[in-house]
C-alpha cells in the first residue's frame, strides 16, 4: 500500500512539472506589456473594429430625436381606431372556428387561424359554452377564450 501511495504522488508530481513547465514557457500567456493608449489612438482602433464614437452634444441630439420618435409613436397609437365591442351569440354546435371566424369578421380579433389554433392548441374547445358574451379587440386570446370557455 505504501508503495502505491508513493507512486501515485511521484505521478501527481510529475504531471505539475510537465504541465508548469509548458505554461511558463508558452509565448500566448504571457502579459505583453505595452504603452498606455492616446485618446485619439483608442478613437482610432475602436472606430476599426466597427464602433461608433459620439461625443456629448451628438449623443444628446440623437437621444433627443429617438424620444421624439416615441413620442410621435406614442400619439400615433393613441390616434388609432378605438377598440371594437362584439356581441357573440354561442348556440349549441358552434365550433371553435365559427366563433374564430364571427370574431374576425366583427374586428376583434386580425387572425381567425391564431385565434383557433390558440383554442386547439389549448384543448378548450370542449369547454365553449351556450350563451352570449361580449368582446373587444383589447383583449388577448387568453381572455377571449376564459370569456367564451367554462375554463
Amino acid at each position: 500500500m505504501k508503495q502505491t501511495v508513493r507512486s501515485f504522488a511521484l505521478g501527481l508530481l510529475t504531471a505539475t512539472i510537465i504541465l508548469g513547465f509548458f505554461y511558463w514557457t508558452d509565448s500566448d500567456t504571457k502579459q505583453t506589456q505595452s504603452k498606455p493608449m492616446s485618446q485619439s489612438e483608442m478613437i482610432h482602433t475602436l472606430e476599426e473594429s466597427g464602433y461608433h464614437i459620439f461625443d456629448d452634444d451628438e449623443l444628446r441630439q440623437i437621444s433627443a430625436e429617438n424620444n421624439e420618435s416615441k413620442e410621435s409613436q406614442k400619439e400615433k397609437e393613441t390616434t388609432e381606431i378605438p377598440p371594437t365591442s362584439y356581441a357573440i351569440d354561442v348556440v349549441k354546435g358552434t365550433t371553435s372556428k365559427e366563433i374564430s371566424l364571427k370574431l374576425e369578421e366583427a374586428g376583434v380579433i386580425e387572425k381567425a387561424e391564431e385565434f383557433d389554433q390558440y383554442i386547439k392548441e389549448n384543448q378548450l374547445s370542449r369547454y365553449i359554452q351556450i350563451g352570449q358574451v361580449t368582446l373587444n379587440s383589447t383583449m388577448t386570446f387568453k381572455e377571449i377564450a376564459e370569456a367564451i370557455t367554462s375554463q
